[in-house]
């Protein structure tokens, strides 16, 4: 294992004015340290909110200097340390530009609440990285990380939350891996299991599949949102537009009118709306798959819709969007189509279960799997590039499953009969 013994080789009080002028911890104690294994000298930097503590943790650390001690691993191989160094590592890949701002946000919050979880009386933050065992993780920071106050004011944190959780322990261990403190990862072996409504079999297994989206839903959703908002913005046309292009929200809020290809009656996608950093969000060019840059047929009835929208939107011109907010900029989330347009159109319809934004495309997975099928063969292809999934193999676990004919199921039966009968004669 890698020697992470350190030496203090100077010690120096320093006063911040501008930390103190935030009333923020302004006496720092400089040390510069020799790691004994690569003989590298580097500065480390602890700071105290009032000069007393400063000068007692100096005046501590000063006898060890002459005394010839050597600083352990105490604070080097500590969760809390390594949580530090892997948000480190989130921020320097996430300026390198291999990872957007809203994972690197998600994973550096996870590693913070690990931190101030309880083990023994005393935070997570400085439990001894040896002494972490798969037990630990499972137990205790595993175990009170799920019982936090959710988003809807209740308790409990559902299956993406823990597994973001878990990834960001994952990542905390790993650091202290590459940084040779470890040789072994505990939370690789910590599982989270989805429960649906305490069935199982068959039944779990039928629920975990996408159902098939009735296109008689779809029409009455469309007009149930036309007949609450009319033309008084784009709301309804939204909605609409979503159902029968399979857009993201991402890729429809990035769209302008140029991408618009009325003549071949196509739409050609490639912009999306992206998070950079908190609270800013931008159009980008890039794609989340190698189809991003694809052709979405439009219906003659969606081709009408957007014309008549075109006259009375105030932002008509070539590079300008084709679903703006008023003031003419890009909707950041999905937040204002699904609550405002969404949700009211839903208890119009009167349809009897709800809906996300994103869950929109399915109604167009519905069309492309009803019109590209032929003898329950799926062009998988055209498919799959209309829709943007990465390949076809994603496709067919999601739709695969409503190519069915019972009609075909009962000839085989008969043919596979016939033969058998021909067998035994």
């Amino acid at each position: 294992m890698h020697d992470s013994r350190k030496v203090v080789e100077n010690v120096k009080i320093k006063f911040h004015k501008s930390r103190a002028a935030k009333n923020e911890a302004a006496h720092a104690v400089v040390m510069k340290i020799r790691d004994l294994a690569s003989e590298k000298t580097t500065t480390h930097t602890r700071t105290f909110k009032t000069e007393t503590e400063a000068e007692d943790f100096a005046a501590t650390i000063r006898v060890e200097q002459k005394s010839g001690s050597v600083v352990d691993r105490t604070n080097n191989n500590t969760f809390g340390e390594a949580a530090k160094r892997y948000k480190q590592h989130l921020q320097q890949r996430f300026d390198e530009g291999k990872i957007v701002y809203a994972y690197r946000s998600e994973l550096s919050k996870c590693a913070d609440l690990a931190c101030e979880t309880m083990w023994n009386n005393k935070p997570f933050a400085k439990a001894k990285l040896p002494d972490i065992t798969l037990g630990v993780l499972e137990d205790v920071v595993m175990t009170q990380m799920k019982n936090r106050p959710n988003k809807r004011g209740g308790i409990g944190l559902g299956h993406k939350s823990m597994k973001a959780r878990r990834t960001a322990l994952q990542g905390v261990f790993k650091q202290a891996i590459r940084d040779g403190i470890l040789r072994e990862n505990p939370a690789l072996g910590i599982e989270i299991h989805k429960v649906r409504y305490n069935r199982q079999g068959v039944e779990v297994e039928r629920d975990t599949k996408l159902q098939t989206f009735k296109l008689d839903d779809m029409s009455k959703l469309i007009d149930a949102s036309y007949e609450i908002f009319g033309k008084k913005w784009c709301d309804a046309e939204a909605l609409s537009f979503a159902c029968q292009t399979g857009l993201s929200f991402q890729e429809q809020a990035a769209i302008t009118w140029k991408q618009i290809d009325f003549d071949h009656s196509r739409l050609i996608v490639r912009d999306v709306v992206r998070q950079v950093q908190k609270n800013c969000f931008q159009i980008e060019d890039v794609a989340k798959s190698d189809c991003r840059h694809r052709r979405v047929p439009l219906s003659p009835s969606l081709i009408t819709e957007l014309k008549e929208w075109r006259l009375r939107s105030p932002y008509s011109q070539a590079n300008d969007l084709v679903f703006p907010q008023q003031c003419g900029n890009h909707y950041r989330t999905s937040d204002h189509w699904r609550r405002f347009s969404l949700n009211h159109s839903l208890i119009k319809a009167q349809l009897g279960y709800s809906l996300s934004w994103h869950e929109l495309r399915h109604f167009f997975a519905t069309m492309c799997v009803a019109v590209f099928s032929k003898d329950l063969k799926a062009d998988w292809t055209y498919i799959t590039e209309v829709m943007g999934h990465t390949s076809e193999k994603v496709t067919r676990e999601h739709y695969v499953h409503w190519l069915d004919d019972p009609e075909r199921d009962r000839d085989a039966g008969e043919r596979l009969g016939q033969f058998r009968i021909e067998k035994v004669s």
